[in-house]
């Protein structure tokens, strides 16, 4: 499964394995509640659930599976 957190300053692609809508708003919140920055959020996250960070140069032509607005909090299938 492939992830986009998107938020002010930050756009980060994570891979790891498929999980469903409900358990990835569990995993987020368990993250947000440590107050931290979003590229420390995003580090936690990977680090806590087994994903990792797909480098900046393949970025380019990644689709994700799921949206994480960091600013609202807001987990979505983005529409294709």
């Amino acid at each position: 499964m492939i992830i986009e957190f998107d938020g002010y300053e930050i756009n980060e692609y994570v891979i790891g394995p498929n999980c469903s809508i409900n358990q990835l708003i569990v995993m987020y919140l368990n993250v947000k509640n440590e107050e931290l920055s979003n590229e420390n959020l995003v580090s936690l996250f990977c680090a806590r659930y087994h994903f990792e960070n797909i480098p900046k140069s393949l970025q380019e032509n990644i689709t994700s599976d799921v949206v994480i607005d960091l600013d609202t909090d807001y987990i979505y299938i983005p529409n294709r």
